[in-house]
């Protein structure tokens, strides 16, 4: 128990690389942008500073206070 404890992601934490969808715009410049991350939604900034429209889905890389940085998840081409 002590030599190898489990540890386990609680509150922000758990957030980082949460996958979700944008619920409003997210324009670094504007300074506006949304997400929703399981219920909860979320103030959202881009990375990259690059726009991400609502509807797309995006990955939380890192947190700074009440907003979380996100970029857009690449779906892979299903081939049949």
């Amino acid at each position: 128990k002590f030599l190898k404890p489990t540890i386990t992601k609680t509150n922000v934490d758990s957030v980082i690389g949460m996958e979700g969808y944008v619920t409003a715009d997210v324009d670094n410049r504007s300074a506006v942008g949304q997400v929703k991350l399981g219920a909860m939604p979320w103030t959202a900034r881009s990375v990259d500073g690059t726009p991400i429209e609502a509807g797309t889905l995006v990955k939380v890389e890192r947190i700074e206070g009440v907003k979380v940085f996100v970029t857009a998840v690449k779906k892979e081409a299903t081939v049949s």
